[in-house]
């Protein structure tokens, strides 16, 4: 090992101190050099060339070892040569034996090493550094290391049609898994108007290969300014890895366009993603591709940027939100499983799912800050379980919590406990279910903030085609604006006299609990439209014990009787109750589910005394008269309290 010079120490005696590195690599008057730390020169004036024969030379070694950079900037040349190996493509390889460690470590970001790609495709980049094996340890052999520490990659191609890369991790075994690379405050900045991958960790190559588990990653920045957005940036990606952890990150990107501009590929394993910041990028988290699972365990991180003055990012949009937070699922059956806490998204303006295939999403967020409204592209046929819990979510626009596709998906969603404040539009309801899913929101604290058209009817539930649909124990606060232009808003609506809308029977609907706490609803059950049209629905959903509606009994309207014999259905969805007197008759009877009984009845004609009728949604009542008596509807008050 070589010595530096005799160094004083305070009490004026001196000390060696030893290298740390087996081959030093620097960039003096031009010219680059390699050494060993003996001090012999292994390499002169190429900045590749100098880089490989150091990792070659501590490859000579049975137990690996370490190359130091230093501070420089080293310009990888278009024309150096390429390696090869399972499909992939780098600059300079690393192929340790099993056993071997390979530390390549610099000075940070004043070790800056330039990339320019001339060749290749998007779909087969060209990485500044990759891991690679041509022997494939057998089973009880101990796993190669990589370790990538302190230095800069910049992608300097121009070239919109050819993807440059950071670092590949491509090492593979047989019958056991090596341990990940170790990836410590690494910058990639991509200056460029074309694509780049950061950092990938596959695995192929190998007969009978488990890939990589134990990936670390910690102090990893990746800056893209790709504003073409036409071609694919990737920030980091893994495949087949059992395990990665993900740690202090900083991802941005400069565009929301592009077919693949993605913060986070998860191919196949688990990634733990810890204190990061995601800004800008289309897509945040996708995957789930070759055996079609994948998940990602999320903590105290921020997703989307909402910053205003002088905080914007390289003179980009100062909203640098993110668009679809979970997609870029296109193999029928992926299942991605995402669980996020502790954490804020701006993801205005939509949560968006996305699959080109049905999929299988499983996404819980806890304990974060919201900014947005989910909506789906998902594939028909996919299936979602959505669990948001102790969440702050506010809604984009008048788009309220969910806005639906209209594919078929089936699945499940609860919201439990969360604050949800937001305004909305008359056609968009505030907590609209999906078609085909169970859906429960219970617990929560609703604010609207307002209508976006006044003198319409918002409706802040509606059941929308849902398997089950529970509403309960929410409590409401509604703004009802200006006395001068009041908002109408309704629970939740049906269709109309000639066009009733079918719901389920209790207990698939249930609409229980709910507390106005400040506001006015005007109706309880609305029909979408200005003033206050009461809906029509069939069926017999529970709706009860909902507390603080001005109208607590929604408008019912008498009708004419109808001929002696004729029924008369309730056609409102809720109960109402007749009161009859008078006139001269034989039978009040009543219908209901097919069975008919008699409630009164006189062998000869005469008048009704005072008779009070209940009929549920969906009854008739039928009398037969000479004379016809005279009768009131009225909202029944059981199933509404006050």
């Amino acid at each position: 090992m070589a010595i530096y010079p005799v160094t004083p120490v305070p009490d004026g005696s001196t000390v060696r101190r030893l290298d740390t590195y087996d081959v030093l690599v620097y960039h003096e008057g031009g010219h680059y050099y390699a050494k060993d730390s003996r001090g012999n020169l292994i390499c002169t004036d190429s900045p590749t060339a100098c880089i490989q024969e150091a990792i070659n030379y501590v490859l000579g070694n049975p137990l690996g070892g370490r190359v130091y950079i230093r501070r420089g900037m080293y310009n990888i040349s278009p024309n150096a040569p390429v390696q090869t190996w399972g499909g992939v493509y780098m600059f300079i390889g690393i192929n340790p034996n099993p056993g071997q460690t390979v530390i390549v470590e610099g000075d940070g970001a004043d070790t800056i090493i330039n990339v320019t790609a001339s060749s290749n495709s998007l779909y087969s980049p060209i990485f500044a550094f990759g891991t690679y094996t041509t022997n494939c340890a057998p089973n009880g052999y101990q796993s190669p290391r990589t370790f990538f520490r302190h230095f800069k990659i910049v992608n300097q191609n121009t070239n919109q049609s050819v993807r440059t890369g950071g670092i590949l991790h491509n090492l593979g075994s047989n019958n056991s898994s090596p341990i990940g690379p170790e990836i410590e405050d690494i910058e990639i900045y991509n200056p460029q108007n074309a694509p780049m991958t950061g950092v990938y960790s596959a695995g192929f190559g190998c007969t009978n290969m488990q890939a990589s588990y134990g990936i670390v990653v910690d102090k990893y920045r990746f800056i893209t300014q790709n504003s073409n957005g036409s071609y694919p940036d990737q920030a980091f990606a893994i495949d087949s890895t059992s395990h990665a952890i993900f740690s202090n990150g900083f991802l941005y990107s400069s565009t929301l366009n592009g077919w693949f501009n993605t913060a986070f590929w998860n191919g196949n394993g688990e990634l733990q993603i810890v204190n990061t910041a995601i800004y800008g990028f289309k897509y945040v988290f996708t995957g789930a591709e070759d055996d079609r699972l994948s998940s990602y365990i999320v903590s105290n991180s921020i997703i989307g940027l909402n910053r205003t003055g002088n905080q914007s990012l390289d003179n980009s949009p100062n909203a640098l939100f993110t668009q679809s937070l979970v997609s870029g699922l296109d193999q029928t059956n992926s299942t991605l499983h995402v669980l996020i806490s502790n954490s804020q998204l701006w993801v205005v303006p939509f949560v968006s799912l996305g699959s080109s295939a049905p999929a299988n999403i499983y996404l819980k967020i806890v304990n974060s800050e919201i900014y947005g409204s989910f909506t789906d592209s998902l594939a028909s046929g996919s299936y979602v379980d959505i669990w948001l819990e102790n969440n702050t979510i506010t809604t984009n626009g008048c788009d309220g919590i969910f806005r639906i596709s209209g594919n078929s998906v089936t699945g499940r969603i609860v919201l439990r406990n969360n604050r949800l404040t937001g305004s909305f539009c008359y056609t968009t309801p505030m907590l609209p279910s999906w078609p085909g899913v169970n859906f429960i929101a219970e617990d929560n604290s609703i604010e609207v903030i307002g209508l976006n058209v006044s003198g319409y009817l918002g409706t802040l539930f509606f059941h929308n085609g849902a398997n089950t649909y529970i509403i309960r124990r929410n409590r409401i606060s509604v703004n009802n604006g200006s006395s001068s232009s009041p908002y109408y808003y309704g629970l939740l609506y049906g269709g109309s006299s000639s066009s009733p809308v079918s719901w389920p029977d209790w207990p698939a609907v249930e609409i229980t609990d709910n507390i106005i706490v400040s506001g006015t609803i005007n109706q309880f059950i609305g029909l979408p439209g200005s003033g206050n049209n009461p809906g029509y629905i069939t069926g017999n959903p529970l709706v009860a014990r909902n507390y603080g509606i001005s109208a607590i009994y929604p408008t019912v309207s008498t009708p004419a009787i109808p001929s002696s014999g004729t029924a008369q259905s309730n056609t409102y969805p809720y109960p109402v109750e007749i009161y009859i007197s008078g006139g001269s008759a034989t039978a009040v009877q009543v219908t209901r589910g097919g069975v008919t009984y008699t409630v009164w009845s006189s062998s000869t004609a005469t008048a009704i005394p005072p008779l009070l009728v209940r009929l549920e949604p969906g009854d008739s009542i039928t009398i037969t008269y000479s004379t016809p008596p005279s009768w009131t509807w009225l909202p029944a008050k059981a199933n509404y309290g006050a």
